[in-house]
């Protein structure tokens, strides 16, 4: 749902809850006041409790707000490269399969820079294929 304003700033924000505690006023009238909403006023009132560590069971405080969000935000982004690299993964698979000739995943991967191979394989003579740098040798 889109904000119809910008937030207000802290100050006006901490000095509404100050208010509230020390006029004897409630919440629906020292919002009226100020020209606030009365529901946004009693999330101010009750995050500023939690703040102050007179908050109800299992209210967190602004500190432990942001942090969670944080964490639930790097934990997106993980799981989105986490899947990213699952594809990437599946896809190189498939590319070395394909280029080796083969229909199962166990072509013999090997560095360029580790030099020719030292014997043929029982099923025939090594054939050497080249591609993105590195050598995939099919028997």
């Amino acid at each position: 749902m889109p904000r119809s304003h910008p937030p207000y700033p802290a100050e006006f924000r901490s000095q509404a809850v100050e208010l509230v505690r020390t006029s004897g006023k409630s919440i629906l009238e020292v919002a009226k006041e100020l020209g606030i909403s009365g529901e946004g006023l009693r999330r101010w009132v009750r995050q500023a409790e939690a703040d102050a560590g007179r908050g109800r069971p299992g209210d967190l405080t602004t500190d432990e707000k942001a942090e969670l969000h944080r964490l639930r935000r790097e934990n997106k982004v993980l799981r989105e490269e986490r899947e990213i690299l699952k594809k990437a993964a599946a896809f190189f698979v498939r590319l070395l399969m394909s280029i080796s000739g083969r229909k199962d995943s166990r072509a013999e991967i090997r560095r360029p820079d580790d030099g020719p191979r030292s014997a043929p394989g029982p099923r025939g003579s090594g054939t050497r294929h080249s591609s993105c740098g590195s050598a995939i040798w099919r028997r």
